[in-house]
């Protein structure tokens, strides 16, 4: 129990909406707050407002790629690093008054640097310095535009936007000249771009294309929805969900045969992200919660003890007791 005059936070965490693996465990995004999973022992702990973090609204995971440090993003688009339970807060995204859509959408860890994929454009974070560093406004003309995906290969940067699939060469003097971003004919449409085995898939709908020298060759597609993809492991996991509600997860070769698919109804209901850690799968389920499955197809929920909701009803104290009410069924 919390002692006398401190609070205590009383949030749902049935709900998962984004992980990230570390070093010796994983995190997992609620729409309210953040959690964390030991591999070895299951051991859970809680984040929030609480213990150090700035909002309750998280968005957007990322861990950096020595899996010490994780970037959480914001609904507001505040940020918060997460270094040894340490909170270091970035708000200068939230306060700035640039107009426009400042939502992040993505973040993709290279080096020392988080690349944000915002509403408008690619906003680079300092890991080092926990600062933000430097913004492209990559549109046509030098607009805003809205970046959904971000990656990179040995040569290039790469930015999915609504003008299409935008590519800049690493190394040059200034990112944030859009006259050094070079839209690649053909990807209208696109919403995400991934790094896998040495090559860049790009998702258009729900279809996945991988790079063949100046074209892109179909890899995969099934008729299901696709929620989300990810690389993870040199392979690529797919959420996938059936406007019937009927979900899966796939998990793809880097050839694009099926390697594995996930269908565990009590796991997989509304998946939202798939990672493998040590080859074993993790899934963010919107109404499952976080699981880890084993190759038996048998899988352990990992939930804190919470509420099933944020209360808005009612508040009453009887008898020493504390009665809260939903409001809603």
């Amino acid at each position: 129990l919390a002692p006398v005059g401190q609070w205590r936070e009383h949030l749902p965490y049935n709900s998962a909406i984004d992980i990230a693996a570390g070093n010796n465990r994983i995190f997992c995004a609620t729409p309210f707050s953040l959690f964390s999973v030991t591999y070895d022992d299951a051991q859970i702990e809680r984040f929030s407002r609480v213990t150090g973090l700035s909002e309750t609204g998280v968005s957007v995971l990322c861990m950096n790629e020595t899996r010490d440090k994780l970037l959480v993003a914001y609904s507001n688009s505040n940020l918060d690093m997460l270094i040894n339970n340490r909170v270091y807060n970035l708000p200068d995204i939230k306060r700035d008054n640039t107009p426009g859509d400042k939502s992040i959408y993505r973040a993709y860890a290279l080096g020392k640097k988080f690349y944000l994929a915002t509403g408008l454009g690619v906003i680079v974070v300092d890991a080092d310095r926990y600062e933000i560093s430097d913004t492209w406004l990559i549109g046509n003309g030098g607009n805003p535009v809205k970046v959904t995906g971000f990656s990179s290969d040995a040569g290039f940067y790469y930015a999915a936007t609504v003008e299409g699939l935008k590519k800049a060469a690493i190394g040059i003097a200034d990112p944030a000249d859009y006259r050094n971003w070079q839209t690649i004919p053909g990807t209208a449409g696109i919403l995400q771009v991934l790094h896998l085995s040495g090559t860049m898939v790009m998702q258009k709908n729900d279809s996945l294309f991988v790079q063949n020298g100046n074209s892109w060759n179909l890899l995969y597609q099934d008729g299901w929805p696709l929620v989300s993809v990810e690389v993870s492991e040199n392979k690529l996991l797919l959420c996938e969900r059936q406007t019937n509600g009927i979900s899966r997860v796939v998990i793809l070769n880097p050839g694009g045969t099926v390697n594995r698919v996930l269908d565990n109804t009590g796991a997989v209901s509304f998946p939202r992200k798939a990672l493998l850690v040590n080859s074993e799968p993790w899934v963010a389920d919107q109404f499952a919660g976080l699981s880890r499955i084993a190759n038996s197809n048998a899988y352990a929920n990992f939930s804190p003890g919470s509420p099933q909701a944020v209360g808005g009803g009612e508040m009453l104290v009887a008898d020493q007791v504390f009665y809260a009410t939903a409001g809603a069924v």
